[in-house]
């Protein structure tokens, strides 16, 4: 009965009538070995699965690494779905993949902070940089010098892998905390979004 109402709930989610047993399958599993309650699992993977077009074989391994990540990191399952559920569109529309999301969702939920705010954030700078890329100019030369490349070495390391060039970009900003004034110099000239009235 639990193992239909999983299958019930991942159809409800958008996961394929061919996947639904592996995706149930999945959801058990999660549901004995981590910190997850069934439900939240089956409608978070279910999301997830819709967005990242995750097919059955992949349910196995996707449920493989977050159990690893939660075993081997300063954080929980919960946290790192979280913000993985979160950052799963921004994810697929920048092409990373699905190891790639998970990894960077458990760096940030590492962090400590609220999973809404550190996927926010994350989604903003994933966002931005796509954005500088398409467009260029001094907001791409201003991400470009911090990953220490050129624009073109960093338009063409987005390309190839968005997941390669945001780790250089945030590896840039750990070198800039050494001077806070350099990294608030760096960071200043972005563009600041326009608060709501």
């Amino acid at each position: 009965d639990q193992i239909l109402e999983f299958e019930a709930m991942g159809g409800q989610m958008g996961v394929l009538v061919q996947d639904l047993e592996a995706f149930s399958t999945t959801v058990a599993n999660l549901d004995v070995a981590t910190n997850i309650d069934a439900e939240d699992v089956a409608i978070e993977l279910g999301k997830m699965a819709s967005i990242l077009e995750l097919s059955s074989d992949e349910y196995d391994n996707f449920a493989d690494s977050l159990v690893r990540l939660g075993n081997n990191t300063a954080t929980t399952e919960s946290a790192i779905m979280n913000v993985a559920q979160r950052m799963s569109s921004v994810a697929n529309v920048t092409s990373m993949s699905t190891p790639e999301l998970l990894a960077w969702s458990a760096a940030i939920a590492s962090t400590g902070q609220r999973s809404e705010s550190a996927a926010t954030a994350i989604n903003n700078t994933i966002t931005g940089i796509g954005a500088a890329v398409s467009k260029g100019g001094d907001t791409l030369n201003q991400f470009a010098a911090i990953a220490n490349m050129s624009a073109d070495e960093f338009k063409a390391a987005w390309a190839n892998s968005s997941s390669d060039a945001l780790r250089a970009f945030v590896e840039g900003l750990g070198r800039l905390t050494d001077d806070s004034t350099a990294a608030i110099e760096a960071l200043g000239g972005f563009p600041q979004r326009t608060p709501l009235n």
